[in-house]
């Protein structure tokens, strides 16, 4: 009985949070959201590594390090459905539109302190969302012109786009769309879009990080989840209705999985729980 028990004893410890490597295996959801298109929406999933808190181990969610990203792109067309829009940009195209795959040793922090309100938003804040947007101008299938918007390149020797910030902007003859970024944050992100009735409303979306329980004490540890979001502004020039304002919300949300070496030891901690209960119920 002694030996079963110092046994369970030392599964129990490896098994728990304190006692393992702080790094963590994720799957995610990756949602693009149109303020000005009709209510149209791109997504894709994706998976990958993260280190949890640096060396502080599991538990409150402080900081996310990417060790590995295997995102799946956005690669699809979207047909513009509001009128108003459809006469000059009647579709949008995405070419691996997605979290930059070389993300290896970038950081979002802090999150804990970001949530608390103890700090404005995500100082550690370089993990960039790549690919190319292209806007398709008078038909849909861009034979009369196009502007694209590439996501997540350099300029100036820094990244810019969606997720860390910067203005990416593109012309076609007379006509030029300036999108300005906004970093990730874990708080409410807003933009302004103009409605049919020419008068300004404000959207909102809010991000979070939360355990089981919706315990946020509980968020960096499996089956922690975290919401990121960021909220980027679009101008259109040159079109019937030039300085429109509109906009787009990247959400991208991480849910931690327990890792397959940690499910086969609660696993075993389970069966040798169940072969003990047998055991007094004999006796």
């Amino acid at each position: 009985m002694r030996t079963l028990a110092v046994a369970l004893g030392a599964m129990g410890l490896l098994a728990s949070p304190a006692a393992r490597a702080a790094l963590l295996e994720f799957e995610s959801v990756t949602i693009v959201e149109f303020s000005n298109l009709g209510g149209a929406t791109a997504s894709t999933t994706g998976s990958g590594t993260v280190q949890i808190n640096g060396t502080g181990g599991l538990g409150p969610l402080d900081s996310l390090t990417f060790i590995t990203v295997n995102p799946a792109a956005i690669d699809t067309t979207i047909f513009v459905t509001e009128p108003s829009v459809a006469v000059t940009i009647p579709s949008v195209q995405f070419t691996s539109v997605q979290l930059r795959p070389d993300l290896a040793g970038h950081v979002l922090a802090p999150i804990s302190g970001a949530l608390r309100g103890s700090v404005s938003g995500l100082t550690q804040n370089t993990v960039a969302f790549g690919g190319n947007v292209r806007i398709c101008l008078f038909f849909a299938g861009c034979n009369a012109g196009h502007i694209d918007l590439p996501l997540g390149d350099t300029s100036n020797g820094v990244v810019i786009g969606p997720g860390v910030g910067g203005t990416v902007a593109g012309a076609s003859g007379e006509i030029r769309i300036s999108l300005v970024a906004a970093p990730w944050t874990v708080r409410t992100a807003s933009i302004s879009d103009r409605t049919d009735s020419s008068g300004i409303t404000i959207l909102t979306r809010k991000g979070y990080a939360r355990g089981p329980a919706s315990r946020t004490s509980t968020a960096g540890q499996p089956g922690g989840v975290v919401q990121f979001v960021t909220a980027n502004q679009v101008t259109t020039l040159g079109v019937p209705g030039s300085n429109d304002v509109s906009g787009q919300f990247v959400i991208h949300r991480l849910h931690f999985v327990p890792e397959p070496e940690l499910l086969l030891l609660l696993g075993g901690g389970a069966l040798g729980m169940l072969w003990l209960g047998r055991r007094r119920l004999r006796r």
